[in-house]
């Protein structure tokens, strides 16, 4: 049991800490007090240079520190300025209210004729929705509304507006680009809600016996094996292009190589044999390049058509219509010829 003592100190105490903890409240409403009128002052500056946003930033910093009706009244001036009527206008409707209550006739005066001009030129939305849900919500400019707020003529500054709508089981509406102009025109949106399309699910039929690693019924799991047929498809089309290109080299080469070994011939015919040696020998060496390019070629144009024919099966244990296409290329190589021979045949 405590003694008299005792609770005169623990009151003591008390009253220690809660002078403490006025101590600094009030020393935080001060910092805030001299913060506000600093801005405040700031932002009078910046209006008289005609520099308009940073003069509403002020104001509005200050006003949130500390609310006071000077500073209200200030910044509503400011977004009239720039042509945020819809803003400006509910600000000087509350200062007009709050300047009633404390008597003072000409800022409520001031304030309540800005008001009334500015009234006239409000741009109103109103959201109408043509199909109610359950647990719909609406949201404006990333503000979900009240359900009050449905049917009720909106304000709203002038430009781009979003509207968003969603409920569950449907799909979310969405209106990206609401566009409102300066004059006063009242704008009706309606919402209707649509059901939900589920995806379709795709089923596998795997035979029986047959190695399933993937989930039967999940369309994820058919994705790679038609990635893989359209890659493979695609990479074969690239190499039977270059393939054709090497093909269509080594014949050229050859075709050199042709000429220059009949030049050859005549002209150690005339007894130019100096000349003749040398041309025969640029020819030997056109045409091993000739067939050593068209041999390349041969060989990528098959692998090209192998991949293109390969990539017709489904995947690798499911061939086009239940059967397997087996293919056979035979390249065809020959002094002065090339060629190439495709074969194959459905089992």
């Amino acid at each position: 049991m405590l003694g008299r003592g005792s609770i005169r100190g623990l009151g003591g105490a008390c009253f220690l800490c809660a002078s403490v903890l006025l101590g600094v409240g009030e020393a935080v409403a001060q910092s805030n007090t001299a913060l506000a009128e600093q801005l405040y002052l700031d932002g009078q500056k910046m209006m008289e240079r005609g520099k308009t946003d940073e003069a509403c930033a002020k104001f509005a910093d200050s006003q949130r520190l500390e609310r006071a009706l000077g500073t209200l009244i200030n910044l509503a001036v400011c977004h009239e300025k720039q042509g945020k009527i819809a803003t400006a206008w509910g600000e000087f409707t509350e200062s007009a209210a709050q300047a009633s209550k404390s008597g003072q006739r000409d800022r409520e005066s001031f304030a309540r004729s800005h008001a009334e001009a500015l009234e006239r030129r409000l741009q109103k939305l109103i959201i109408e929705i043509a199909t109610p849900a359950p647990g719909m919500q609406v949201a404006l400019d990333g503000q979900v509304l009240p359900p009050s707020a449905l049917g009720t003529a909106i304000p709203l500054d002038p430009g781009d507006h979003e509207l968003d709508a969603n409920a569950p089981g449907k799909r979310t509406w969405r209106q990206t680009r609401l566009n409102l102009g300066p004059s006063a025109v009242l704008t009706r949106v309606q919402i209707t809600f649509e059901d939900d399309v589920p995806t379709p699910v795709v089923s596998k039929v795997v035979p029986a016996g047959a190695r399933n690693d993937a989930s039967i019924g999940s369309p994820r799991a058919e994705a790679p094996a038609t990635e893989s047929g359209s890659g493979k498809r695609t990479l074969g089309f690239v190499v039977g292009g270059v393939g054709l290109a090497g093909v269509g080299v080594g014949v050229t080469m050859l075709v050199l190589a042709s000429s220059l070994s009949s030049r050859s011939a005549d002209e150690i015919h005339r007894g130019d044999v100096a000349t003749g040696h040398n041309d025969y020998d640029a020819s030997v060496t056109d045409q091993t390049v000739g067939y050593v390019v068209g041999g390349v070629g041969i060989a990528a144009l098959g692998l090209g058509a192998y991949l293109v024919l390969s990539s017709l099966h489904s995947g690798p244990d499911q061939p086009v219509s239940g059967h397997a296409i087996n293919v056979r290329i035979v390249p065809d190589l020959a002094p002065g010829y090339a060629g190439l021979g495709v074969g194959g045949r459905i089992q």
